[in-house]
């Protein structure tokens, strides 16, 4: 898996670096250059149409766009989807006015950051049953840990079309081909938030 990450300022930095530690390989790109152990960085200006042609986008299956302009984020969104349209494409907005922009743009995920905080922050106070949980606009993007007897051990991740398996962790790294689902590992999910409610309830442990 390897994940491209456009802008380095603090949020595209600590992306790359939880990215890193999970073993995934990251590429950035900035203006500026930022250097970081353990991350391959590129010079460059991402609102180029002409420097993502000359870049192999074909390497990489999810983008997070990092700007701290809106704009240029939609702008960047749009480039990306027109050359590679199956690129899945993760969009921080800091104006709630522009999150329908960037969608309307090609960006497959658009988190608003201070929707995001205060989501993040009252799932903790509530200790809510996912472990971790984000949601914006009907959306949802889950983890969860696999627990012994629970509905869905034993299960293939390919069975499930109704929501995106985005990763799978084994023993704190991310594996890229499961055959089957074990107690043990986390699943990363994202999809309409009705599907992932069904999807949540198969790790609820069966009945003895």
């Amino acid at each position: 898996m390897k994940v491209l990450v456009v802008g380095f300022g603090d949020v595209g930095r600590s992306a790359a670096r939880i990215l890193l530690a999970k073993k995934i390989e990251v590429v950035a790109v900035d203006v500026e250059e930022k250097g970081v152990e353990g991350i391959n960085f590129v010079r460059g200006d991402a609102r180029s149409e002409e420097f993502w042609q000359n870049f192999n986008l074909d390497e990489f299956n999810s983008a997070i766009l990092a700007l701290p302009s809106d704009t240029d984020a939609i702008l960047v969104a749009m480039i990306l989807k027109k050359l590679k349209p199956d690129l899945i494409i993760v969009a921080r907005c800091n104006n709630p006015e522009y999150v329908e922009k960037l969608y309307k743009a090609g960006a497959d995920y658009v988190f608003d950051l201070p929707s995001v905080t205060s989501e993040v922050v009252v799932s903790t106070v509530l200790r809510e049953f996912a472990a971790k949980r984000l949601f914006y606009e009907g959306y949802l993007i889950s983890k969860y840990r696999v627990l012994e007897n629970a509905k869905i051990v034993g299960r293939k991740p390919e069975e499930f079309k109704d929501i995106v398996i985005l990763g799978i962790e084994k023993d704190g790294e991310v594996v890229d081909k499961v055959e089957k689902i074990l107690p043990g590992m986390c699943i990363i999910a994202a999809g309409k938030k009705e599907k992932i409610l069904e999807f949540e309830k198969l790790f609820i442990p069966s009945k003895q």
